[in-house]
């Protein structure tokens, strides 16, 4: 099989514990982590990671745990 995800987002993914419950966010839109998972590598321009209260300020509670802002690339 084959794995879409990004390098950069497999390795943010594989240093969280697995009961956290991660905000994901492609394009400004709230997406689940199977659709984020989904992404092909190289649609992906840029990804941030957010923590802690600057997740908390930016999404509200539902960003406890941190957040993933992906942008992809635009054609």
């Amino acid at each position: 099989s084959t794995h879409c995800i990004s390098s950069a987002a497999s390795d943010v993914y594989k240093r969280q514990d697995t009961d956290k419950d991660l905000l994901y966010i492609i394009d400004g839109k709230e997406v689940s982590k199977e659709e984020m998972e989904k992404l092909v590598p190289d649609s992906i321009e840029k990804m941030e990671v957010l923590k802690g209260d600057s997740a908390i300020k930016k999404y509200g509670t539902r960003a406890t745990d941190g957040a993933i802002e992906i942008t992809t690339k635009k054609d």
